[in-house]
């Protein structure tokens, strides 16, 4: 079969397979378009399999995967943060991503310092109301931050720490495995930020949830 493939189309092929699949594969292909004196196709391929590294399935899939993310160009760099995170985390829906991200706009605007009624007080100048991206409030939240931060020789009003920070919260363990269903309405992802979150006001949620909807690509 290789013998009959042209120089060229197997250059062409291995140029496919490089945005497609893996450098590694299409490293393989590359070696075939060279002019090697004496020889035929079936031995370049040989050749090109001797030089070649193993490949795994995983390996092989790895750049497909990644354009399957959800993106947002127009987002800000802590927004961005946290939508990375959450898809780490397993969430894929974009709906179900939306409405987090509409619900923590709600809460914080995305700003890890910030404390009740807008002051950007920082976690120890925060004593009254509820305090950071999700605006931690109760005792057991605000506290356990802190603690958290402590344990692991991180900031409590870095993103990054209460990012994490939120993902150990019971709270939110017990609304995670609604948003990992995929294929739902923002009204159902709603619900279970209400069991994540469990605000007083709904406020704008809805909104902002739609309107991070219709930026993700």
């Amino acid at each position: 079969m290789w013998a009959s493939l042209s120089d060229r189309y197997v250059l062409k092929l291995g140029e496919a397979l490089h945005i497609t699949m893996n450098k590694r594969i299409a490293s393989i292909l590359a070696v075939l378009a060279f002019t090697v004196p004496g020889a035929t196709a079936t031995d370049r391929l040989n050749r090109a399999l001797q030089l070649s590294e193993p490949v795994t399935l995983n390996e092989a899939s790895g750049e497909a995967k990644e354009t399957n993310l959800v993106t947002c160009t127009n987002c800000s760099e802590e927004e961005n943060m946290v939508l990375n995170a959450l898809q780490e985390r397993g969430i894929k829906d974009k709906y179900a991503l939306a409405v987090i991200m509409g619900n923590i706009r709600q809460e914080s605007k995305f700003d890890s310092k910030v404390c009740e009624g807008g002051r950007r007080t920082g976690y120890h100048g925060c004593h009254h109301g509820g305090f950071g991206l999700i605006q931690f409030t109760s005792a057991h939240r605000y506290l356990g931050l802190g603690k958290y931060a402590r344990d692991h020789q991180m900031d409590p009003d870095h993103i990054e720490t209460q990012i994490q920070y939120v993902f150990t919260e019971r709270e939110w363990r017990a609304a995670e495995r609604g948003f990992m269903q995929e294929g739902q309405s923002v009204g159902f992802y709603m619900n279970h930020a209400y069991t994540w979150l469990g605000w007083g006001i709904h406020g704008s949620r809805t909104h902002y949830s739609n309107q991070y909807a219709s930026k993700f690509q």
